[in-house]
């Protein structure tokens, strides 16, 4: 008796006559691989992308890196050349993770389709709406409480995607904080984080965990 067994394209025979521990052998290994197969077929199912979401979902979830960008921005006004550098190092978070071929599926879907005028207009209205009326000084409070909503929606949602998205945020407040220097002169002097972009990155790390199992609750 002959039992076929494929090998990518080509159909290989195994002969397993009487050969009751080869057989039992083969049948493992199409169990196996079956499973993994599937399984590999369930996990694309379950990445998050745009059909993920509804329309007004989307735009938040495409706003968030403007609204975490905008909250460390607020929480210490840099000048004009400190909102250059700061507003440069969410375009430049936006280009690295549409490069790099590591990049989770949220995000490169968000990055990509940031790349859409219409999904730039459709950040841009949302971020709009979110700081309508404030005043400087609540700037980063509305921010984080944005990011808080986005964090809970993120773990409705896409629960497969949500960690890496939110770890995504995270850097892109990191470099900001980063982007310039603090109490400084054209960037000469001061301090690279200032104390308020600190107590800052911590309440956006807080906020983007409190709806995660073991996360800080808000």
């Amino acid at each position: 008796m002959l039992r076929m067994m494929m090998q990518g394209p080509v159909v290989v025979p195994i002969p397993t006559a009487g050969l009751p521990l080869a057989s039992a052998s083969v049948s493992i290994w199409h169990q196996r691989c079956g499973a993994l197969v599937l399984g590999f077929n369930q996990r694309e199912m379950r990445m998050a992308n745009k059909a993920s979401f509804s329309a007004e979902e989307w735009s938040r979830v495409v706003a968030s890196p403007v609204v975490t960008s905008t909250a460390i921005t607020a929480a210490e006004p840099s000048g004009l050349w400190g909102l250059l550098q700061e507003g440069m190092a969410g375009g430049w978070a936006l280009l690295k993770a549409k490069q790099d071929i590591a990049t989770n599926a949220l995000v490169k879907a968000v990055v990509d389709d940031f790349a859409n005028g219409d999904a730039r207009t459709m950040a841009r209205e949302r971020v709009q709406n979110i700081f309508k009326g404030a005043q400087p000084a609540d700037l980063t409070r509305r921010a984080v409480d944005e990011l808080r909503s986005v964090a809970s929606l993120l773990d409705s949602k896409a629960p497969e995607d949500s960690q890496a998205y939110k770890s995504w945020l995270q850097e892109i407040a990191q470099k900001a904080a980063e982007a310039a220097k603090e109490g400084g002169f054209l960037g000469f002097g001061g301090v690279a984080v200032s104390d308020a972009e600190k107590a800052t990155l911590a309440e956006i790390a807080a906020a983007l965990q409190s709806s995660s199992p073991g996360g800080a609750q808000a």
